[in-house]
């Protein structure tokens, strides 16, 4: 999974939790850490500016508290 922007992370984030089935480590995971995973990634290929425009746009709500407070202070 490939995590474009902030906004891609927390759109990940919502739909793991609509099926109801996964753990806050697979939220994390998925949508925090893969985040930082492909920021890293991005900043190594194309530099700085590029990578920092993954988090020009503030995500919407996950619907979880703790993550919301992840992305959007990420």
């Amino acid at each position: 999974m490939s995590i474009g922007n902030v906004g891609d992370a927390a759109r990940a984030v919502r739909s793991m939790l609509a099926r109801n089935s996964v753990s806050s480590e697979h939220l994390w995971r998925f949508g925090v850490l893969q985040l930082l995973d492909d920021y890293a990634s991005v900043r190594r290929h194309d530099g700085a500016d590029t990578a920092a425009m993954m988090f020009m746009e503030a995500p919407g709500s996950t619907g979880d508290s703790g993550l919301d407070a992840g992305l959007l202070n990420s």
